[in-house]
């Protein structure tokens, strides 16, 4: 389990993934019409309501992306609430699924696998694992008791789709859990997925709706002004051309916003930029001018 979930509640760790994601801007060009926009970097992570929706959707492009017409076999391995409490199975998951394998005969081959972890009202969890193979119900069942003491339930055979299907309704359930069982699993599930290095395809690459310019270090708030609603929001509004350009030759001379990993020359894409005499003869925002100022104002 990472170490900051040993440090953290989830409430914690949120505040500190929100406090550092909103101090960063990232000024991308949108390709179709070249406009401007401030993103707010989310993490990569499945701890925030705002970065699941991109978390789980990596995800299940992965899975759907595998293709393949064998059969699939699928169960569901349980967790008895008289032999174990729910803190008590979350701990050993990882280590049982490991000597399930073993126990199985799988450890040597190249059987493929994945699962993810659902909970019950009550906060038990039990794994549903889907094997890219044909795999004896018998098998899973004694191996499984022979581990844990627990039974297999729900062993069938799936086609592909079947079998996949199985897989996205599960990421999607989890993907609605609430903050409280979110906790749980912070605090106590070490892996709330997880697959064989050859079951997911890659993830498949397309084409950017986006081009990077700069990126900006923003820890006093200044970029918030071009947001709607700065505290909830991920995108700005439309920022100006010239805007951007103020803001990044701005930023690199004052205390307390910084320019990063600008890309370089992309300023000179448009043509009334380029036309310019000097900087000082572009026309300056009002967005512009009160992110200049805002910072002479807590001086």
């Amino acid at each position: 389990m990472h170490r900051n979930r040993l440090l953290y509640t989830l409430p914690e760790y949120q505040q500190k993934l929100r406090n550092n994601y909103k101090k960063c801007g990232l000024f991308l060009e949108r390709n179709e019409d070249h406009k401007i926009f401030i993103f707010r970097p989310i993490p990569n992570c499945p701890w925030l309501p705002e970065s699941r929706k991109k978390y789980f959707n990596k995800i299940r492009n992965r899975i759907q992306n595998i293709s393949g017409t064998h059969k699939f076999t699928f169960a569901t391995l349980t967790y008895s609430a008289s032999n174990y409490s729910p803190v008590g199975a979350c701990k050993r998951i990882k280590h049982d699924i490991d000597l399930f394998f073993k126990r199985m005969g799988y450890h040597h081959r190249k059987v493929q696998y994945f699962y993810i972890i659902e909970l019950t009202k009550q906060y038990m969890p039990h794994i549903h694992i889907v094997f890219d193979q044909f795999i004896p119900w018998k098998k899973i069942r004694s191996s499984w008791f022979h581990v844990t003491g627990n039974v297999v339930t729900d062993v069938r055979q799936k086609s592909q789709g079947e079998a996949f299907h199985h897989c996205l309704k599960y990421l999607t359930k989890m993907k609605k859990m609430d903050q409280a069982e979110w906790s749980f699993i912070f605090s106590h599930v070490d892996r709330i997925w997880s697959a064989s290095r050859g079951f997911l395809a890659a993830a498949s690459s397309r084409t950017g709706k986006y081009t990077f310019l700069f990126s900006v270090w923003d820890p006093d708030g200044f970029l918030g002004k071009g947001f709607e609603n700065c505290e909830t929001d991920l995108i700005s509004n439309e920022i100006d051309r010239s805007d951007a350009v103020y803001i990044a030759g701005f930023s690199e001379k004052i205390e307390g916003i910084e320019v990063m990993n600008q890309t370089p020359d992309w300023i000179f894409v448009s043509e009334d930029i380029l036309s310019a005499p000097q900087p000082k003869d572009l026309k300056i925002s009002p967005f512009a001018f009160q992110v200049m100022f805002s910072f002479y104002d807590k001086q």
